[in-house]
């Protein structure tokens, strides 16, 4: 159901054409503007890959068009940094194909997605190293550790 802000009310959900378990287990978050994305995902046996924006008016998901390498995955960890306005992505689950039945595997990477630029760049890769990640008892949440890990010299 969509909620307005100005009214402070949720809209009753009308079933449509639209598919409930289409996109579950995504990436989201509110944009500086107000407008919610969705990153990523798992359904119908697919990973996906897709960034999709709430529509209020329509009432609808649309995709985002977007640069850089996003692979198919759900189950990631994220967070917005305000202060260098990108959305990161750590981690998750999926494959290259998208198919649930094509070689799946754990990703062990920092993302990082540029509002301004609709393009991902990776930050750092986890695969070969002694890194300690710490998320939150909440899916996406990064907590600074992370940061420094990567940041800091050693």
């Amino acid at each position: 159901s969509p909620f307005d802000p100005l009214t402070s009310r949720w809209s009753p959900f009308t079933p449509g054409d639209h598919r409930l378990t289409d996109t579950w287990h995504h990436n989201r978050m509110f944009t500086p503007g107000g407008a919610l994305l969705t990153f990523g995902g798992y359904g119908h046996h697919k990973y996906l890959n897709l960034i999709r924006e709430w529509n209020p008016d329509s009432g609808r998901f649309t995709t985002v068009e977007y640069a850089g390498e996003f692979q198919p995955r759900y189950l990631a960890a994220s967070a917005y940094n305000p202060q260098d306005s990108l959305f990161y992505i750590l981690g998750g689950y999926g494959s290259k194909s998208g198919r649930q039945s094509m070689s799946p595997e754990y990703y062990y990477e920092l993302l990082s997605y540029s509002l301004e630029k609709r393009q991902f760049s990776k930050v750092f890769d986890f695969q070969n190293t002694d890194a300690v990640l710490f998320t939150g008892h909440a899916e996406s949440q990064i907590f600074p550790v992370l940061a420094c890990h990567c940041l800091c010299p050693v």
